[in-house]
This record gives structure tokens, C-alpha cells and sequence, in this order.
């Protein structure tokens, strides 16, 4: 399942737009945040984040490149989300990054620091996000470790 189909987003919903744009940058980052992209990891950020899910929103160019409608989309999400998004829905899209992050089975520590930093961005309640990561399950085996 897509994270399109995770968030349930519309391309005619303006605050839908921003939840792309913030997802799939901060999802992009999470990628290569240890320096390495992991087939898994790429995989999940081809499947959640597909070219034809950000043309539907509006946001590549005719070579195929984020354009400049998602760098707005991004800066605007940074604004606003945090008043916008209820904090279930916050726990929601910072799980789905953390779900992205962990394809790999672990979760390097600079991809979790930037989880950390997009919750503070969206300004979630850090007790509530450490309990609802410590709820989700990998692989039914818990959540994968930190490593550095």
C-alpha cells in the first residue's frame, strides 16, 4: 500500500498538497540520511512516493523533476501543518516516515533524528510519538533498533 492510500490524500485538497510535499521531502532526506541508499528503502520511497502520485498533484516538471509548485508546497507545509493537522494525524505521518525509514530493518540514527526534527516541525507531542513508535510493529518483531 502507497502512502497515498496510508494518508488517504486528495490532489484537490490544498492542505493534501502540503502533506505530499512535506512527506515526500522529508521521506527523500530519510533515504540518505546514512549515507547510503538501501534497496529496500529506495524501494519504499518508489512505492510510497511515486512519479505518477506527485504529477497527480502537480508537483514534476515535463523531464520529471520536482518543480518549483513542490518547493512552494514544501516552504507553505512548514507553515502551516503544524495548526492543521490534529495530532493523530500528525502520529499518523510521522509513522509512515518512520515505516518508510525502517525497510531496511533498522533505523539509523540520523534517519530517526530526522523524524525527531519533523515532529518538532509540526509540533507534536514528543510523549506521544515515542509511545506510538514504540507501538509500531516491523516484521512483527518489534521496532528495529537504532544503530549509529
Amino acid at each position: 500500500m502507497g502512502l497515498f492510500n496510508k494518508l488517504e490524500l486528495e490532489p484537490e485538497q490544498p492542505r493534501d498538497r502540503l502533506v505530499l510535499a512535506f512527506a515526500a521531502s522529508l521521506a527523500r532526506s530519510i533515504a540518505g540520511a546514512d549515507g547510503m541508499y538501501d534497496a529496500q528503502e529506495l524501494h519504499s520511497l518508489n512505492q510510497w512516493f511515486p512519479k505518477s502520485l506527485l504529477k497527480q498533484f502537480g508537483f514534476l516538471d515535463g523531464q520529471g523533476r520536482l518543480n518549483d509548485d513542490f518547493l512552494s508546497a514544501k516552504k507553505e507545509a512548514l507553515l502551516t501543518l503544524p495548526a492543521s493537522l490534529n495530532s493523530n494525524e500528525k502520529m499518523h505521518l510521522l509513522g509512515v516516515l518512520y515505516e518508510m525509514a525502517s525497510a531496511d530493518g533498522e533505523i539509523h540514527e540520523k534517519e530517526f533524528h530526522l523524524i525527531q526534527q519533523a515532529a518538532a516541525r509540526l509540533d507534536a507531542d514528543t510523549a506521544l510519538l515515542s509511545k506510538h513508535l514504540a507501538g509500531l510493529m516491523v516484521g512483527g518483531s518489534g521496532t528495529p533498533p537504532v544503530r549509529n
